[in-house]
This record gives C-alpha cells, structure tokens and sequence, in this order.
C-alpha cells in the first residue's frame, strides 16, 4: 500500500494501481477542464491527465509544487493523481486490517495501519471523475 497525508487526512493507494512515482515542477494547464483535473504531465514519453488530491476532496485550494504525482492504471484506464508536496511511502498490505465504507466518493475502505487510520482511495472511482470533468 502507498500511504501519504494530505491536508491533514490520510489516504492509502493499493500498489496494485500504482504504476510509479514521480515528482514534477510543473503541470500543464489544460483548457476547458473543471476540477478535478488539474492538468497534463508526460511519464515515459507518455501523456497523463492529472487529477488534483485537493480537487477530490475539497473545493478550496489545490496542491503546491514539487509536486508528488502516482501513475495509476488498470487495463487501458490510466491516469496522475497529484499529492502535492508530499512524501508518501510504501507499506506491506499484510501489516494492514481493512474496514468496510459506505457512501464515501473515491474511498472503498478504510484501512488500519499499526492503529492509524487510512481512508483507500478507490482509482476507478478517481478515473470516472475523471471522464466527467471533460464533458
């Protein structure tokens, strides 16, 4: 599991999605786009659409570089999603207990990490947010 904090929350990625981890200086603006879509990157010669941490969770404010970013994807579904200035770190899921959630957007569990609390951010969700900014 990658885990990070972010405005005072904790989240958690399954590494399963997680694709890599960079850090960036910039993200370019993308016209026409409403939260969360804060811009594009390249990774690897690659374009990604990136969705701001902030953007999902929050209407004020958005992330400051440097700018931690994880490429996540699942089959031909990919896409950034922007921590910010953040660290995150890897975590073994065997040390996790996972906990149901309901109702939450983006979130598909809770997770229990030596008695901390995480909420498990679901990219799927993220990537249909995602698809509706550009309508």
């Amino acid at each position: 599991m990658l885990i990070f904090l972010s405005d005072n929350r904790r989240f958690a990625i399954d590494t399963a999605s997680v694709e890599g981890v960079m850090v960036s200086d910039n993200i370019f603006f993308l016209p026409l786009t409403r939260p969360p879509v804060r811009g594009i990157i390249t990774h690897r010669t690659e374009l990604f659409v990136v969705a701001d941490i902030k953007g999902l969770f929050s209407e004020k404010g958005h992330t400051t570089a440097p700018f931690t970013i994880v490429i996540l994807g699942k089959d031909d579904r990919r896409f950034a999603l922007c921590l910010g200035d953040v660290s995150p770190r890897f975590v073994d899921k065997g040390d996790c207990t996972f906990l149901p959630v309901h109702d939450e957007r983006y979130i598909s569990a809770r997770m229990r990490y030596r008695g901390i609390l995480f909420d498990v951010i679901e990219p799927e969700a993220v990537y249909k947010k995602i698809l509706e900014s550009f309508r």
